[in-house]
């Protein structure tokens, strides 16, 4: 039995469905506020279980005992944890160590998804041996939970895989996340809905990547067997405008792009990601370059123009799972 912790989110919406499809039984634990929106529709082949109106994990209703758990539960939103860093900060860090102490009571194989936050924000490449600088308080919850993993893990207690994940992307985004505000964009553009491009900061990079290549080796069986930790990313850093000038290219469109903020006061450079040691280790197959990911995105959101939002939700979790499992 598998374990997910934090399935209503993107990731945990991509890898339910492909464990399922894979005729695995799934466990899932969602947030209080998925319930009202309808989550179990989603992925009704599942079985759900939801946190408590504070955030309390579930963990004491489980049947049976998981032979691996992946946890993805917690703020993930930047920006939030700024806002309100003495909030968000403890309660990623609970939720982490609440998935620890249940996979070492279960004996059970822990995943724990790791961010590009966990490092500074200067242009260095992040291999698994790079030493953790958080850039923010949710970099600082994340790496705490790592470090402690590591811990419990060379004590012998815990098993235990930490997957440092640069940005993924896919249509599963919600709203507030910089490729979704982008490719709706294109998509009002092209309807002629609007005459520009937006952005907050168009000068910032990133290292982007597609959700399906991260959750397809969650998904694979040589995970399961090792205590390791792993780099997640494209190796490529892609600006925010080099992103958008290649969804007007793929589109065929012209407009003009503009920046909504001063680029002295926001983050212009991240950390890139290395990830020689998956690629040889797990089989990670990684999406290359801006372009293809704008391509990937774009598809799939005009594959959803005219569903509602809980049919374009499922069309979107359906096509990421089966391409995870290809």
């Amino acid at each position: 039995m598998k374990l997910v912790i934090g399935a209503s989110g993107q990731d945990g919406l991509i890898l339910s469905r492909a464990l399922a499809l894979r005729g695995e039984r799934v466990v899932a634990i969602g947030s209080n506020r998925s319930r009202e929106r309808g989550v179990e529709s989603i992925l009704p082949e599942i079985e759900w279980l939801f946190s408590s109106p504070t955030g309390e994990l579930p963990l004491g209703r489980i049947k049976g005992r998981p032979d691996q758990i992946f946890h993805f539960a917690g703020d993930s939103s930047v920006w939030n944890s700024w806002a309100k860093p003495f909030a968000s900060m403890p309660k990623n860090l609970e939720l982490s160590v609440g998935a620890m102490d249940f996979a070492i009571e279960s004996e059970a194989h822990l995943v724990l998804a790791g961010s590009s936050e966990m490092y500074s924000r200067r242009q260095l490449v992040v291999s698994e041996s790079t030493p953790l600088f958080p850039s923010s308080p949710y970099g600082v919850s994340k790496a705490a939970a790592f470090e402690m993993s590591r811990l419990l893990r060379e004590k012998g207690v815990l098993k235990s895989s930490n997957l440092v994940m640069f940005n993924h992307e896919s249509p599963l985004r919600n709203s507030e996340f910089l490729t979704k505000k982008l490719v709706r964009q294109l998509i009002d553009l092209s309807a002629g809905k609007r005459n520009e491009l937006t952005l907050r900061n168009k000068v910032a990079t990133k290292d982007f990547s597609w959700a399906p290549d991260f959750v397809r080796v969650m998904t694979g069986v040589n995970l399961l067997d090792l205590n390791e930790d792993f780099v997640l990313a494209s190796s490529e850093s892609s600006s925010v405008e080099q992103l958008a000038l290649a969804g007007l290219d793929i589109m065929g469109l012209e407009a003009e792009i503009l920046q909504t903020e001063s680029s002295a006061e926001l983050p212009q450079i991240n950390p890139t990601g290395d990830p020689s040691k998956a690629e040889m280790r797990l089989g990670f197959k990684k999406t290359n370059g801006g372009k293809q990911l704008m391509q990937k995105l774009i598809d799939l959101e005009l594959r959803a123009i005219g569903l509602s939002e809980m049919d374009s939700t499922k069309l979107f979790v359906s096509a990421l799972a089966e391409e995870a499992l290809t």
